[in-house]
């Protein structure tokens, strides 16, 4: 399956457009590609970065947020796919997609768990430092069980390129 548009923003993020012309930008893009290439269904992907966490709250630059929810409102997509880390709170995603669906009215056809555990620990200074650690297969599968009982929704590893058939299988299932 190919993309007709991506628009890389968050991490490590090679966009280049000020924030405040993204809706415009990506609007027309959408609009050009329903006029030449007339799909039937927009999907796209949501993180859990759509609602402030942690310092977020705290700190005026609230920046991630915003973009996030500047890009949703302006694909309006038919369905969404959202991307979860192993140490998310089922309740805090749950959070997240309830916001997504009072803008965009569409549930999460499933889930992509990625396999990066983010670790807080405190330094010698007493700050506090995050590491990224890559989990096991093992404990991989137990995430993907817990979140799918959790959530209620099929949870998939999104690195298994053995899921391909299954993302196209969701999306004409719910579409058909």
């Amino acid at each position: 399956m190919d993309a007709d548009f991506v628009f890389p923003f968050g991490y490590k993020s090679t966009v280049r457009l000020p924030l405040e012309r993204w809706g415009n930008f990506i609007h027309q893009c959408i609009k050009g590609i329903q006029e030449y290439r007339q799909p039937d269904v927009l999907v796209t992907g949501i993180q859990g970065g759509l609602l402030p966490r942690g310092t977020q709250f705290l700190n005026t630059d609230t920046t991630h947020c915003l973009a996030s929810m500047h890009y949703l409102l302006a694909v309006k997509p038919d369905a969404i796919i959202c991307t979860i880390s192993p140490d998310d709170d089922p309740a805090m995603i749950r959070e997240t997609v309830g916001v997504a669906k009072t803008y965009v009215t569409c549930d999460p056809l499933f889930y992509a768990l990625t396999p990066v555990y983010r670790e807080f620990r405190q330094n010698q200074s007493g700050g506090v430092v995050v590491y990224n650690r890559k989990i096991s297969p093992v404990e991989m599968g137990e995430r993907l069980k817990i979140f799918e009982r959790e959530l209620g929704v099929p949870v998939i590893d999104i690195s298994d390129e053995a899921n391909s058939k299954f993302i196209i299988n969701s999306i004409q299932t719910k579409f058909s």
